[in-house]
Formats: C-alpha cells, sequence, structure tokens
C-alpha cells in the first residue's frame, strides 16, 4: 500500500488535501512543521513526501536537503505558491521529483501528480 507524508502547516489546506488523499485510498501521514517531517521520515519508509516550503520552524528546502542526505532516491514533491526561480532551481538541484504551485493546480490534480510519481 502507497503511503505518502503530507507536511503542510496551512489548516484549511491540510483539511483539503486530506479528504482528497482519502477519497484517493492513499494513506498518509501528516507533518506541521519541518522538525516533525524530518522525525517521521527517519521512523518510517514513505513512498513519497509532499513538503510545503514555507513551514513554521525549519524551511521545507531545509527539510529537503535533511532528507536527501539521508536517502538520496527518495521521491519528494515540493507544494507551494513561490514561484521563485532561484527556490525552484534550488529544489531541482536538491533532488526534488517535483514542484508545484498550489494555486495553479487543484487538490486532485496534485493528488494525481503523487500517483504519476509513485
Amino acid at each position: 500500500m502507497t503511503k505518502i507524508l503530507l507536511v503542510e502547516d496551512d489548516k484549511d489546506l491540510l483539511n483539503i488535501y486530506q479528504e482528497e488523499l482519502k477519497f484517493s485510498g492513499i494513506e498518509y501521514d501528516i507533518a506541521e512543521t519541518g522538525k516533525d517531517a524530518i522525525d517521521k521520515d527517519s521512523t518510517f519508509e514513505y513512498d513519497v513526501i509532499l513538503l510545503d516550503i514555507m513551514l513554521p520552524d525549519i524551511q521545507g528546502l531545509e527539510v529537503l536537503r535533511k532528507i536527501k542526505e539521508r536517502n538520496k532516491d527518495k521521491k519528494v514533491i515540493i507544494i507551494s505558491n513561490l514561484e521563485v526561480p532561484a527556490i525552484i532551481n534550488q529544489a531541482y538541484s536538491l533532488g526534488v521529483s517535483a514542484y508545484l504551485i498550489k494555486a495553479e493546480l487543484l487538490p486532485s490534480q496534485i493528488v494525481e501528480e503523487v500517483k504519476r510519481i509513485i
């Protein structure tokens, strides 16, 4: 069974993504901080991590760096509204599988991207 880690601190978006994942039959855990995401990733083998960039403690790119240090083949999808080319380029140089702009995609489209990457 596919299991993902959803890393999002916005409660409203978290609820929307959770509903879409449930509807799609994808099992998931949630993390609302970067530290929580790093801790959970070190204790469970997720198929994909959906990672927001703007988190209340550790920024998403640093979380991505730490996850990739532990497992360079880990599939990580950034979900963010930051459309800054330097940040997007840095994410890809760190090995992100996809960089999705939240405002441009429906939650169902984000879940479809998760399925495609898995």
